[in-house]
């Protein structure tokens, strides 16, 4: 801590002076870093939705990392009439050759 019973007025304002202007500058890095952060969650929580080339699927990063869906629009066209007709999951599975798992998650995706 510094001893300012010898200092003089005008010393003493310009040291506050330059405190201010420190604190004014950490602010401003603050205010900085902190809309890097919110760009960066915004990042991970909106994807950005592409279509793989080949397959028609939706991948969810640039690189095209990660497993992809086997739900296809046309798998979905095929599932939802399959069940209209009256069949059921496991049948949908034998002839569409998935598990009955994916036919009933296919069926009742929100789309």
């Amino acid at each position: 801590m510094r001893d300012y019973s010898d200092w003089n007025r005008e010393a003493l304002i310009l040291e506050l002076g330059e405190v201010h202007n420190l604190i004014s500058k950490q602010r401003n890095e603050i205010v900085k870093l902190g809309k890097e952060v919110n760009s960066i969650r915004q990042l991970k929580t909106e994807p950005n939705p592409k279509l793989c080339i080949n397959c028609k699927v939706p991948i969810w990063n640039e690189r095209g990392a990660g497993r992809k869906s086997k739900i296809t629009t046309e798998l979905k066209a095929q599932v939802r009439q399959l069940r209209e007709d009256g069949l059921s999951y496991r049948a949908i599975a034998q002839e569409l050759d998935i598990s009955s798992g994916l036919a009933y998650k296919t069926y009742n995706q929100a789309d």
